[in-house]
């Protein structure tokens, strides 16, 4: 029996598929004392290709949690005539952690193959992406503050502005201080705060004011020839 075609009745996935052996003949050197008469189907199965995935994740401004972007997602090996019916959908991509830092690695997890071709193919990895995690801008502001003439300084305060995800100053390292302009005479002196940092935070900060007033006027108390006279 020879000169064989055979086919499945379609090219998707499936077990115990019906082959078809098409275009047979006899050959041989009794061939033509035999008649074919038909030949039986047969049966096989065709199995998903595997293949793997790719994409690509964007880099964010810390916020305090791991999650990441997806930009794109790429099915990898899908065969030419399947290519727009076979999609690398869904998934959670998550960095390692939190913390800023470059080209850090970016993980996707529960992706699936989707699209009207997807039953054809096994999805047995999908790569790592990078990318990158920056600082969140913070901004430590001195309180303004006043004192009357010949008093000692208050206690300087600031505000804080852009923290993230619930966090505070405990997230911080370093001590805060405060320069302050020289002077004591009536005016206004510049409040400089310094000294915290962070690696997940671009810190700037801002000058506060000091201000010096003058004195509550003072009651002066003036006797002359029995009369009291009172002046400001």
């Amino acid at each position: 029996l020879s000169g064989v075609i055979a086919s499945f009745a379609n090219a998707t996935v499936g077990t115990g598929k019906t082959v078809t052996l098409t275009g047979a003949t006899l050959t041989g050197t009794a061939a033509t004392n035999y008649n074919l008469i038909s030949v039986s189907n047969t049966t096989a199965s065709i199995t998903a290709v595997g293949i793997t995935g790719s994409f690509t994740a964007a880099d964010k401004i810390y916020d305090g949690n791991s999650n990441a972007n997806v930009l794109s997602r790429t099915p990898n090996g899908v065969l030419a005539g399947n290519t727009a019916n076979v999609t690398l959908s869904g998934g959670i991509a998550s960095f390692a952690n939190a913390t800023v830092g470059a080209g850090k690695t970016v993980t996707l997890t529960g992706a699936t193959l989707t699209g009207s071709a997807a039953t054809n193919y096994n999805l047995t990895s999908v790569s790592n992406s990078t990318a990158s995690i920056t600082a969140a801008a913070l901004s430590i502001s001195a309180n303004p503050k006043t004192k009357t003439f010949g008093a000692a300084d208050p206690a300087f305060t600031v505000a804080y502005a852009g923290f993230v995800n619930s966090e505070t100053t405990a997230v911080l390292g370093g001590t805060l201080i405060f320069n302050r302009a020289p002077g004591e005479t009536v005016g206004d002196y510049l409040i400089t705060p310094s000294g915290l940092t962070s690696a997940n935070y671009a810190i700037a900060f801002n000058t506060g004011t000091l201000a010096i007033t003058a004195p509550a006027p003072l009651l002066l108390s003036l006797t002359r020839a029995g009369t009291t006279n009172i002046a400001i």
